[in-house]
């Protein structure tokens, strides 16, 4: 027996006693008659001297509550009650006198929950929509399509892009910027400053990736990615993008822009490729390119005992006529006795 109906019966058998004390009209009132059972009962077993505790709760309900109403939160759907989730409070699946279940299609309008209809079915086109959520007239800003809506701008007046009766929008190509056109030059052709479906001015940084755009992130800025002219900012693109020296376009090297879009060289040591016989190189500041020097003369030592010869680092040749490396004469002839010998030192 749960407490709230032990109280209830402690509040009968008191109010019997009372009665009983002090009579009425029929006589003093025996509570030993009285179709309650003893309040220290309530075991759930029926034992000697105690009633059926159904019949006891039944007797309790009469008593307290005479019209056999239902108490709404008390978690037993009781009575005319559809549900009941222990409170009496809206917009949680259980209205707050419990009599619906808060549900499209329940022939109650759950306000609460965001209904605006309920016709007791989820069907469109019967002047309740199926999500309960419109009365599906023409005005009401949705778009009723259960009931041929093709637009709905909250009114019922035409020449604003919503025909008064929702059934034509606006119309790209009539050369009139209506509803949620962004321009209208009248026609549906591309690339030529107005999109086809009149939804882009077709400008870089409106947000709309245009015909001949790479990307369009709604700005002109550079260095996020996508740059001031909607190319993707990589090397390679011709654009010198922001963390770039230059961008010529081609994955060569050497030409002043190199393929990592870096310039070539900015300085003569940049150049230097190591070769002493080839001249010393030099940076052209304005293209960014190597150029060579003057090469030395042949015989200049090059290193090593290896002499310069055709702007090459080579073995010296005795016979050549040319003084090289440890030689101290060279008539170039093998001749003895010459003055010269053919070992290139002094007869």
């Amino acid at each position: 027996m749960s407490a709230e109906r032990f109280l209830l019966r402690i509040v009968v058998v008191t109010t019997f006693s009372v009665l009983s004390a002090c009579g009425g009209d029929d006589g003093p009132i025996d509570t030993m008659d009285a179709d309650v059972p003893d309040a220290a009962a309530g075991d759930g077993d029926v034992e000697a001297g105690e009633e059926d505790s159904g019949a006891a709760d039944a007797t309790v309900d009469a008593l307290v509550r005479p019209d056999g109403g239902m108490r709404c939160g008390n978690e037993d759907v009781e009575g005319g009650e559809v549900c009941d989730d222990g409170n009496t409070v809206d917009g949680d699946g259980c209205s707050a006198d419990c009599t619906s279940n808060e549900r499209c299609g329940n022939a109650t309008l759950d306000e609460t929950v965001g209904e605006i209809c309920d016709d007791g079915n989820t069907v469109n086109g019967d002047g309740c929509s199926a999500d309960c959520l419109s009365d599906e007239s023409c005005g009401n800003g949705i778009v009723d399509i259960g009931v041929g809506e093709v637009c709905d701008d909250g009114n019922t007046e035409d020449g604003d892009g919503c025909s008064a009766d929702c059934s034509m929008g606006p119309v790209c190509g009539n050369g009139a910027v209506e509803g949620t056109e962004v321009c209208d030059d009248g026609n549906t052709d591309g690339g030529d400053g107005c999109s086809a479906d009149c939804a882009s001015d077709e400008t870089c940084g409106n947000d709309v990736l245009d015909p001949g755009e790479e990307c369009d992130d709604g700005n002109t800025d550079t260095g996020d990615g996508c740059g001031a002219t909607c190319v993707i900012e990589r090397c390679g693109n011709t654009i010198v993008d922001p963390g770039e020296d230059c961008d010529d376009g081609d994955a060569t090297e050497g030409d002043g822009c190199d393929n990592d879009c870096t310039f070539s060289c900015t300085a003569a040591s940049d150049c230097d490729d190591g070769a002493p016989c080839n001249g010393v190189e030099v940076c052209d500041g304005g293209s960014h390119t190597c150029g060579s020097g003057t090469p030395p003369a042949d015989g200049t030592d090059c290193g090593g005992g290896m002499v310069c010869r055709g702007g090459v680092c080579t073995t010296p040749v005795c016979g050549n006529g040319i003084v090289e490396a440890s030689e101290v004469c060279d008539d170039g002839d093998d001749d003895e006795g010459d003055g010269c010998d053919n070992d290139c030192t002094f007869s």
